[in-house]
């Protein structure tokens, strides 16, 4: 496979992370390259994850992002071939000393203006989920959160990327990144080096990443 020898931005790795990132980097304007060693999107931890899109029990910090994401994800699903279900989300409470940490949550949600999320005694839950079963004493509900296909919903990131003009690279391996200067100009791959000034690594939290002056910073090198 030929890679350009340049871009604005190279990213690496073709999860949702990496493929929703060129997307985003493509459709703004800029000369994109994703890479991935696998022969198609999502082949790692993205094609293998549950597709749950949460928004209750988060920090308050996480309310606007997973908000944001949210919406995102319903637009994608409206243009894309994929299902997205906005089915809602129970947190089971089985003790008493889950009650306040829960209402802390729900109390850290509704600042936030997400207000129908809410506390429901056992006998409420089980209107919800009539089959549950066991010694639980309530949960957490909120009707709002979401789940949608994460194989097919990165495919249609990657293929989102491609109509914006990006360079897909599939069964290409990055085997370094290069530096110059104390800055990262590039990666080097199984195809030979691309340059650019932007480099996003979104391959997953066990890639291996070589001690270096940026390294400890982030692994989303500019």
């Amino acid at each position: 496979m030929t890679l350009p020898s340049t871009a604005d931005v190279i990213v690496v790795g073709s999860g949702i992370t990496g493929a929703a990132t060129a997307a985003a980097a493509a459709a703004r304007g800029a000369s994109v390259v994703l890479i991935d060693k696998e022969e198609g999107p999502a082949r790692e931890g993205s094609g293998r994850a549950q597709g749950s899109l949460r928004v209750q029990g988060r920090h308050g910090a996480e309310f606007p992002l997973a908000q944001e994401a949210v919406r995102l994800w319903t637009e994608a699903a409206e243009d894309g071939d994929f299902e997205m279900v906005t089915g809602g989300n129970l947190y089971f409470r089985t003790t008493d000393e889950e009650l306040p940490v829960l209402r802390h949550l729900v109390d850290e949600a509704h600042r936030a203006g997400l207000t129908d999320v809410e506390l429901l005694d056992a006998e409420r839950t089980r209107e919800i989920i009539p089959c549950a079963t066991g010694p639980f004493q309530g949960a957490m509900w909120s009707p709002v959160d979401a789940a949608c296909q994460p194989e097919k919903g990165t495919a249609y990131y990657v293929e989102r990327a491609r109509r914006a003009g990006a360079h897909i690279a599939h069964g290409v391996k990055v085997t370094r990144l290069l530096e110059a200067g104390g800055r990262i100009t590039g990666v080097d791959t199984t195809a030979g080096p691309v340059q650019g000034p932007a480099v996003v690594v979104g391959a997953g939290v066990w890639t291996p990443i070589s001690p270096g002056p940026w390294a400890s910073r982030s692994r989303s090198c500019r």
